[in-house]
């Protein structure tokens, strides 16, 4: 199997499987390996989700199956994270682990130099790759910033470097949640295979995806004056005494308005969560004369909730300054 890891062996599996189904036979004979070979491939392709069988009688999944189809692009990689490493399998065969990733509130959000390379390995022609997906399993910091309602969370910077790097490749999230994160084009970049309806609406006005009634759900879309997208922050709560909830919403009222290169994450800068803060808080109370009482949700407890920024969003939607900047967008 460790065939999986030649990128020319890849690339005629792709080509092969490219043209929609296949049989172990038809793959045996095309690779110049055995039934029982092709078989053990299949079935990686399978466990990482990317064919399924199908019968041959009457092309509908089953044990017996004899073919494969793909369900998503040709090359399609798979990175796990978990608490304190990412792992990353390429046709559900586990590759290496990447390193560490921290999560944590008061430390940097940022990307080793070992995961970093990956990417962009992954992403290079050799491997011709189109689908990139992200598992998480949450991860619960000690005070609590990261909870259940935010797995995927972690993966953004990842995300962001490989829009900004590698534009045409898809990168997908799997989760137990419903949200969406979309590409400049209003396309689905992030979302859960599982639930691919969502229970979510179209983007408004660019900036923010509101949810339907009963769901706390919002992205913010971060864009440069040429109409580039910078950064892409979720939230997604279903509680409004929670953190991420507040920053959330001071994420997307305010960042689209300041300069967001000072807290653009990228590859080879990286901004940490309390610096952002920090920068979010002192604009709001410079420019638009905030007491921090206004935005209790940040410094203290959740329960301190205030939905005043909302009152705040509607007062920069507004504003002259915003007004331009969504011009600009369109």
């Amino acid at each position: 199997m460790n065939l999986l890891m030649n990128s020319d062996f890849i690339l005629k599996i792709t080509n092969l499987l490219d043209r929609g189904s296949v049989s172990r036979k038809e793959l045996a004979e095309s690779l110049n390996i055995s039934v029982s070979s092709a078989g053990m491939i299949i079935s990686k392709l399978i466990s990482a989700e990317i064919i399924h069988e199908y019968a041959s009688n009457n092309n509908s999944p089953g044990r017996n199956s004899k073919s494969a189809v793909f369900n998503h692009d040709p090359i399609f990689a798979v990175c796990q994270i978990s608490d304190n490493h990412i792992t990353a399998s390429f046709f559900g065969y586990n590759m290496k682990i990447l390193g560490t990733y921290s999560r944590m509130i008061d430390e940097p959000l940022f990307l080793d130099d070992s995961i970093t390379a990956f990417i962009r390995e992954i992403c290079t022609s050799k491997y011709q790759l189109k689908s990139l997906c992200f598992v998480s399993d949450g991860y619960t910091s000690e005070d609590g910033f990261f909870g259940s309602t935010v797995p995927g969370l972690d993966a953004i910077p990842l995300v962001c470097m490989i829009n900004e790097h590698m534009p045409d490749v898809k990168v997908y999230l799997e989760n137990k949640n419903y949200w969406n994160l979309k590409d400049r084009n209003g396309i689905n970049v992030i979302y859960d295979e599982r639930n691919s309806n969502p229970k979510l609406t179209a983007i408004h006005d660019g900036v923010v995806l509101k949810g339907r009634s009963g769901l706390a759900g919002n992205i913010g879309k971060i864009r440069d004056l040429n109409g580039r997208t910078l950064f892409s922050k979720i939230k997604y709560s279903v509680d409004k005494n929670d953190y991420v909830f507040a920053l959330a919403e001071l994420f997307y009222t305010v960042i689209l308005l300041y300069d967001p290169h000072n807290i653009y994450i990228s590859t080879d800068r990286y901004t940490s969560i309390h610096e952002i803060i920090k920068y979010i808080t002192e604009k709001l109370i410079t420019e638009y004369n905030l007491n921090i009482s206004d935005i209790p949700g940040i410094f203290g407890e959740g329960d301190n909730f205030d939905p005043s920024l909302s009152q705040l969003r509607r007062k920069m939607r507004d504003d002259s300054i915003f007004l331009s900047l969504r011009e600009l967008q369109k």
